[in-house]
């Protein structure tokens, strides 16, 4: 075992382009190979990548519960470098497992991935910002920990079943007639 950190992706299909993984992979250049991994899981091939480049390590699908929720537990930081999404599942399960999200400011990112404080935003489409915002984190473990503290937090107080089941009623009772 190695003492490198672990920077997380995943999606059903890494080679959907509005997954971002095409940008992921340019911001990629800026991760120091010798203290930074890669892994990603879902569908679509582990990349080729050059000698000069850290690693990237495909998972494959991961069905079982228990070991995705070790996957993101064990993640440094998940990205989600999607260019269009609305709440993906994947950064909210990442938040609930205490590890914070770095993705573009795109979509329903900004409702849960909350600079400074969850994570963190780049300018959607900017690898280049995102690839800072990711190094930005690596180097910071102290402030990486507070924020996947808080995520998990928030993601208890705000996104649990109950609380998301009773915006539901709240929703549905607005726009039905009693």
């Amino acid at each position: 075992t190695d003492d490198k950190r672990i920077v997380l992706f995943g999606a059903a299909s890494s080679e959907n382009r509005r997954k971002g993984f095409h940008c992921l992979l340019n911001a990629w250049s800026a991760m120091p190979r010798e203290t930074v991994r890669g892994v990603m899981f879902g569908g679509g091939e582990a990349p080729s990548l050059g000698s000069d480049q850290a690693e990237i390590r495909h998972l494959g699908f991961i069905s079982d519960a228990e070991k995705l929720r070790l996957v993101y537990s064990a993640a440094d930081l998940f990205v989600l470098p999607s260019l269009e999404d609305n709440l993906p599942q994947t950064g909210m399960e990442a938040m609930s497992c205490g590890t914070p999200v770095v993705a573009f400011a795109a979509g329903g990112f900004p409702d849960y991935v909350r600079p400074g404080e969850t994570g963190s935003l780049a300018p959607t489409g900017d690898s280049k910002a995102l690839a800072r915002e990711i190094c930005h984190l690596l180097e910071h473990p102290e402030r990486r920990h507070r924020m996947g503290i808080r995520a998990r937090q928030m993601m208890a107080e705000e996104y649990s079943q109950p609380i998301e089941s009773a915006r539901y009623v709240d929703f549905f009772r607005s726009i039905v007639p009693a």
